[in-house]
Order: C-alpha cells, then structure tokens, then sequence
C-alpha cells in the first residue's frame, strides 16, 4: 500500500469518528427533558397475553423519563407494575456494519439496564432535535429473552 493511500484512508476514518462524535453531541442533546412513555411493547416469552403467545402492547401515558445533566429518573408502568428509578446515565455511539454500509448505533447505559436508542425515524440525522425515540433491549440475544420495547415523544 502506498503512503499516499494510506494517508487517504487515515483521513477518512478521522472524517468518520469527527462525524461520529458530531451525531453523539447531537443525540445527547435531544435526550435531555422529559419524555413521555406512549407505548409499550412486552414479550414476556410465556403463555401470557391476548393471544396467549406472551406478547402485550400498551398504550397511552404509560409514564414519563425525564433526563437532566448527567441523571435520569424514569417512572413507567408496564403490566400493572410501576418501575421508577433515578440513576445516572451515558449515550455512546458505535459503528455496526450492514450489508455494505454501516450505521451508528447509540446505547444508553443506566444503572442497571442498558438500551439501544432508536432516534425519530433512523434517517441520517434524526438523533437531531429528537422527538420520537424507541428504546430496545441492548442484549444482542433479547428477541428469545423477556424483553420490553418504549416508544418515547418529547412534547
């Protein structure tokens, strides 16, 4: 490889990560506020639910996550159980290929759950000024574990 070239592809992958940390900044500012919990997608992965397949959808003012600094206090209702925590929290972004290009996905890390974040609808800058979010299961093997999915908007 020539150095030329090499320099060619350095300054790309700089270009990349400086974009990167530019779109974390950009999700890190539309989390702050209070968001409202619209729906609520369960898998309890039993005989549970309507249609006895341990699946259940919820909706409605479900309960509100408010983010402020460095802090998050959450109160939800999910199946008639109330979850309410407060607890410090951290956005990171990381590169995850697909087919031939890649995405950056965002992970929210709480005290004791960790959720990937899916921004308005996924388009290239939609972590930008955010008003809709989807928070799922960050584990990689959640679709055959008990899992929930919260539909967010920021009004």
């Amino acid at each position: 490889m020539s150095v030329s070239r090499f320099l060619l592809l350095l300054a790309l992958a700089s270009l990349l990560q400086s974009c990167d940390s530019i779109k974390l900044g950009h999700a890190e500012k539309s989390l702050q506020g209070t968001w409202h919990v619209k729906s609520i997608y369960s898998n309890e992965q039993d005989a549970s639910g309507p249609n006895k397949d341990g699946t259940h959808k919820e909706s409605g003012e479900l309960g509100t996550f408010i983010f402020s600094g460095t802090k998050v206090s959450h109160s939800y209702t999910r199946l008639g159980k109330n979850y309410t925590d407060t607890s410090p929290w951290k956005l990171s972004a990381e590169r995850h290929p697909i087919s031939f290009h890649s995405y950056l996905r965002f992970t929210l890390s709480l005290k004791n759950q960790s959720y990937e974040v899916r921004f308005g609808d996924r388009t290239s800058d939609s972590e930008k000024d955010a008003r809709r979010i989807e928070l799922h299961p960050a584990s990689p093997t959640y679709h055959n574990d008990r899992h929930h999915i919260l539909k967010l908007i920021k009004e």
